[in-house]
């Protein structure tokens, strides 16, 4: 299957645009979840060092209660799940949470185990990910630095989410009008430039079948008008072959009419001239041919005269037949 000029650039402006946009929706996508998820955990970290400083009294003087309301009142954030105050040990004493659901399990525990062990050699806030949930843990510290404990933050992901389905919604708009901008421009420059093409074949097709009086319109400067006005000297240059071919042509027939002419006067002159020479020639050797014979007849005549009047009749002979011979030849030219 032969594709035409107009679907191949079609073809490729369309590849061109879906190719585009999916690299730059995918890129943005890419970069806006990106900065969904650092404004996220610096929220976490900005919160949890907030919290731990409000506990430094009560994780001091183990007010559990005042440090329960505190961590209550963060959890009624809709993007925390949970927050818990742990002792130097890892023990959780005091917690605030939207549900019971919400409680850290056991395994959670230990999981936080390296995380709390890394704080202690090097006090300061721990990020983790883990499923659809962003665990945030900072020392809590006395104002001499002294480690009292640790808080423990768990949020969501799901406002993350939402944030990258709007975008991945806004990319794909914006990727399906750029596809239609890139199709209407790909079958305005295709009808543009299938056109011209078209154009200078339809020309170049009759400077092929002999009109050279053709003429492209040269639009522009760019390659189609090049090609245009090449097409145009091209027709000219033919025409002006042509015309003096036949310019030629007639000055030879001129010349082979010319030529000809002088052939034909030539061979009449000759003509004229050997039916002369024949009535020239003959005319005298017959006589001499008569008398050869005659003396031949004559039979008072001695043998000897005889005898040359014979050679002399041989010999006239001979002479007229090279005289017919000539004449033949003549005839045959």
């Amino acid at each position: 299957m032969k594709l035409g000029i107009q679907a191949k650039l079609v073809g490729f402006t369309l590849l061109i645009s879906i190719s585009t946009s999916g690299m730059i929706a995918g890129y943005a996508m890419h970069r806006q979840q990106q900065a969904f998820f650092e404004n996220l955990e610096i929220r976490g970290q900005s919160m949890a060092t907030v919290v731990a400083k409000a506990l430094v009294g009560p994780m001091d003087q183990l007010r559990t209660d005042e440090a329960s309301r505190l961590l209550a009142a963060v959890a009624m954030d809709p993007e925390v799940l949970a927050a818990y105050a742990l002792d130097q040990e890892g023990t959780v004493l005091s917690s605030g949470k939207e549900s019971e659901s919400e409680l850290l399990p056991d395994n959670s525990l230990s999981q936080l185990a390296p995380v709390l062990d890394h704080i202690r050699k090097k006090p300061q806030t721990q990020i983790q990910t883990l499923g659809q949930h962003l665990r945030v843990t900072t020392p809590v510290q006395a104002v001499d630095g002294t480690l009292l404990g640790f808080v423990h933050l768990r949020l969501t992901l799901d406002q993350v989410d939402k944030a990258s389905q709007k975008a991945r919604l806004a990319m794909a708009l914006i990727a399906l009008f750029v596809l239609a901008f890139g199709s209407l421009m790909a079958v305005i420059l295709s009808r543009h430039f299938s056109g011209r093409i078209t154009e200078i074949l339809e020309s170049a097709d009759q400077v092929g079948k002999g009109q050279f009086d053709v003429q492209v319109p040269a639009r522009g400067v760019d390659e189609l008008g090049q090609l245009a006005q090449g097409v145009n000297l091209m027709a000219r240059e033919l025409d002006q072959h042509r015309r003096h071919l036949q310019a030629l042509v007639h000055s030879r027939t001129v010349e082979l009419a010319e030529a000809k002419e002088v052939a034909e006067a030539a061979s009449r002159a000759k003509s004229e001239f050997l039916a002369s020479m024949s009535h020239e020639l003959r005319t005298p050797l017959n006589a001499i041919l008569g008398f050869a014979q005659l003396f031949g007849m004559d039979p008072d005549l001695p043998a000897a005269t005889k005898e040359q009047a014979s050679e002399i009749e041989v010999a006239g002979k001979h002479l007229l037949a090279l005289v017919n011979d000539i004449l033949d030849l003549a005839r045959i030219e």
